[in-house]
């Protein structure tokens, strides 16, 4: 369907480099400037920050299908 997608479980793969990622809408917390989004597809779940210059993120419900551009950050704290 997306020629560049790529799933949640070879996020360890693309470190530094900008990626399309699809899925559903797990999880949702709404700060003043940014968001933290958590999204879900057949191989994982993943934490993204959406910053509400760019999109405003008070829009997305739970289980809303959302697709998703940035540049993948490691967290050494994850567990993957």
């Amino acid at each position: 369907m997306f020629k560049n997608r790529v799933i949640i479980k070879n996020l360890g793969t693309h470190v530094g480099k900008a990626i399309l990622l699809s899925g559903w809408v797990h999880g949702l917390r709404v700060l003043s400037k940014f968001s933290f989004l958590i999204l879900k597809d057949r191989s994982g779940s993943v934490q993204c920050v959406v910053d509400h210059s760019i999109f405003d993120a008070t829009k997305l419900h739970l289980e809303d299908i959302v697709l998703v551009e940035g540049k993948v950050v490691e967290d050494k704290r994850s567990k993957i």
